[in-house]
């Protein structure tokens, strides 16, 4: 018998409702334990469902952990340029969103250390996988920082993939320092914001 309409939406649902469990319950994990001490069948118990179900939905717990941070990542660029005040100076709106990032990462410190230093440990094509979605976030900041350039807070001869680059490079460094214990939070927003402001120093245009 051919599945109704209604079936096939309950089953998407309870799919999607299920991979939902997966991502908070092995984001919850690795921010608690760490990537190393959390296992697969630890994350499948926390989600509800058995060893079995998870791997229909990933192959390894590389791969988990690679899923765990395009969501958690996704949600803090997402959030953190959508409510930037484009009334501001390209400064002041470049450290908005990204004090907003570090901000979000400080709520699971746990989760932002092993992403800082368990990814580099990872297989190439896990790391490959994970660089395919970070060039996206680089699109984004580059798209913002075009923008910048249409409403006149950026010289239009900038190569924003270059500016792109460069400030997405400071802000890791700035971040790793922070997740390692090297900073307060107060304090890597004072340097990150100081070496954002000397690199944009002689390009951003007077705000109208």
């Amino acid at each position: 018998m051919t599945p109704t309409s209604s079936e096939l939406g309950r089953r998407e649902r309870n799919k999607a409702d299920k991979w939902e469990r997966i991502l908070r319950s092995a984001a919850k994990l690795f921010d608690e334990r760490g990537f190393t001490n959390t296992t697969t069948t630890e994350v499948a118990k926390a989600a509800g469902i058995g060893t079995g179900t998870l791997f229909l939905y990933v192959r390894t717990k590389e791969e988990l952990f690679v899923e765990v941070f395009r969501d958690d990542v996704d949600r803090a660029w997402h959030d953190a340029f959508g409510g930037v005040d484009h009334d501001g100076s390209l400064l002041d709106q470049l450290c908005q969103a990204f004090f907003a990032v570090i901000e979000h990462h400080d709520h699971n410190p746990g989760l932002a250390k092993a992403f800082l230093t368990e990814l580099h440990l990872m297989p190439q094509a896990v790391r490959d996988d994970a660089r395919a979605f970070m060039r996206d976030y680089m699109a984004r900041l580059q798209q913002f920082l075009i923008e910048a350039q249409t409403r006149r807070r950026l010289d239009e001869q900038i190569d924003v993939e270059v500016l792109a680059t460069n400030l997405f490079a400071i802000y890791q460094w700035h971040l790793q320092r922070h997740v390692a214990g090297h900073s307060t939070r107060q304090g890597c927003l004072d340097d990150l914001r100081a070496a954002f402001e000397l690199q944009v120093l002689h390009l951003a245009l007077p705000t109208p």
